[in-house]
């Protein structure tokens, strides 16, 4: 027996909960001011089956024209996507700190660099509080950007107190991923040699 086809949209759409289907409805409507959008219909198929059947979906689609499955497809995979985004960001302090960052990115392409530090200061405040070394960094590599662009008194001081977090957050870096190394080798020397037994 042929092992049925599988799609990841239709695994992303079946992860869902009912809660963020439902935040995904609401939020396809407030973006494309439509009652039934086609992203909608097309969702609601997906959801609606028990295994994945394209040609189902195309025989049963009428606001379907020729060759436009494939493209809704994907359109509709990244605004799932992109609603789960913003339905768990207020649970996620690392997706908000990237938040924050984009942000930065946008006023400092503006050249408006002090809008742009403050943001970076509270995405590294938060970024710090939880821990996320990689996220450190890359704001740290944004406050660099941002000194390189100012000139203003006593930067110098600045450029020191940016250079010792970023050696500091490096070496931190550094040693987890040496850790992480030997722990990842000594999972793939277990799972290669199975338990230790003696008699």
């Amino acid at each position: 027996m042929a092992k049925p086809r599988s799609d990841k949209l239709f695994q992303l759409i079946k992860s869902m909960k009912k809660s963020e289907k439902r935040y995904f409805k609401l939020w396809v409507q407030k973006e494309k001011g439509e009652s039934d959008p086609k992203f909608l219909q097309l969702f609601d198929q997906i959801d609606a089956q028990e295994v994945y059947d394209e040609a189902a979906i195309e025989d049963n689609a009428e606001y379907l024209t020729t060759g436009q499955l494939s493209n809704l497809k994907a359109n509709l995979y990244t605004k799932v996507l992109t609603s789960l985004k913003y339905y768990n960001m207020s649970n996620s302090p690392d997706m908000q700190t990237r938040e924050l960052i984009d942000y930065a990115q946008l006023l400092f392409d503006r050249s408006l660099y002090k809008q742009c530090d403050a943001l970076l200061n509270k995405a590294l405040n938060m970024a710090t509080k939880t821990g996320n070394l990689e996220l450190q960094l890359m704001i740290l590599k944004w406050k660099k950007n941002v000194l390189s662009q100012t000139s203003v008194r006593g930067i110098q001081e600045s450029v020191n107190e940016i250079i010792e977090q970023v050696n500091t957050v490096n070496n931190r870096i550094n040693n987890i991923n040496l850790f992480s190394n030997l722990q990842l080798e000594l999972n793939s020397i277990y799972l290669k040699t199975g338990f230790a037994r003696n008699e």
